[in-house]
């Protein structure tokens, strides 16, 4: 077997450092129950229950159809009952050019995929960006994150568990440095669609 991973084109993300006056927590996927855009909002409430983490946002982007309507009203409920829906935004426009201000303006990005992805390209974009990865220990993810050091994982996949992996990331700047910068090398090392173009013809070639 010949295994080669999803890539990407580094060169189309610009690199910056995760933002940390502003605090911002960010989304990529599709808006719905199945991705945990739940199990982060309520993360999101406990975080801001605690005085230290008052100033962090929440930015959410991906699209949604309208089967996802009534489970954000939901979500967006919850958010205002606790007088913090004016900290959290969604953003419809998910385009390249909007994607990169959405990077710039987040310090770490987490999608809680209820029982994980086979891959999850967000991640490659958001470690292209320089943004750190919170993500549950399913799926692909343990071994992008595992492979890049450009996140972190936490287990169970609960609320809870990812407000305390999020508190502890939050709280060191030092580490979000290091990780960002780690998951902009690796991506670069290892996920170049480029590069990876290249391993697949020379796979093919020795084949033939």
């Amino acid at each position: 077997l010949h295994v080669l991973p999803i890539g990407i084109d580094p060169g189309k993300y610009h690199y910056h450092e995760p933002e940390t006056k502003t605090p911002a927590i960010g989304y990529l996927s599709r808006i719905c129950e199945e991705n945990g855009f739940g199990i982060l909002v309520d993360a999101f409430i406990h975080l801001k229950s605690e005085k230290r983490f008052h100033h962090v946002k929440l930015k959410a982007t991906g699209g949604h159809t309208g089967d996802d309507n009534r489970f954000i009203r939901e979500q967006m409920q919850k958010l205002r009952e606790k007088g913090i829906i004016d900290d959290v935004e969604i953003l419809p426009d998910f385009s390249p050019q909007v994607l990169h201000d959405f990077f710039r303006s987040i310090t770490v990005l987490s999608v809680p995929v209820l029982k994980g992805e086979a891959f999850g390209l967000y991640q490659l974009e958001s470690l292209a960006s320089g943004i750190p990865l919170v993500q549950p220990e399913l799926g692909a993810f343990p071994e992008i994150i595992g492979n890049t050091g450009g996140g972190v994982t936490y287990s169970p996949n609960t609320p809870l568990g990812l407000f305390e992996k999020l508190s502890e990331v939050l709280s060191d700047k030092q580490k979000l440095l290091e990780m960002s910068r780690s998951g902009r090398e690796a991506v670069i090392r290892e996920y170049d669609s480029a590069m990876l173009a290249e391993k697949m013809v020379s796979i093919y070639s020795g084949l033939l």
